[in-house]
């Protein structure tokens, strides 16, 4: 993500949730983020897991099968994901 939602709602929900634990919180983690590997070098994704159910193996189970759709644009702010590609 070229943003810093994903570190600033960590911190967000971190304060909410502070007063109702009856405890420190050590850290809190978005779950659902990926480090992806592409020619231009490592970058942290969102992806969301959508579960199929069909009549086919992998599928039948109650869950379904899932597939991992990754996130164009931050879900919060609505930045690309990807740096913008300059044209040569």
């Amino acid at each position: 993500m070229q943003c810093d939602c994903i570190k600033r709602t960590e911190d967000q929900v971190k304060e909410f949730v502070q007063p109702k634990i009856n405890a420190p919180i050590q850290n809190v983690k978005m779950g659902n983020t990926a480090f992806v590997l592409e020619e231009s070098g490592l970058r942290v994704a969102m992806y969301t897991p959508v579960y199929i159910k069909a009549d086919a193996r992998g599928y039948r189970s109650e869950r379904g099968g899932q597939l991992d759709m990754h996130f164009s644009f931050c879900p919060f702010c609505g930045k690309p994901a990807k740096a913008e590609q300059v044209a040569a």
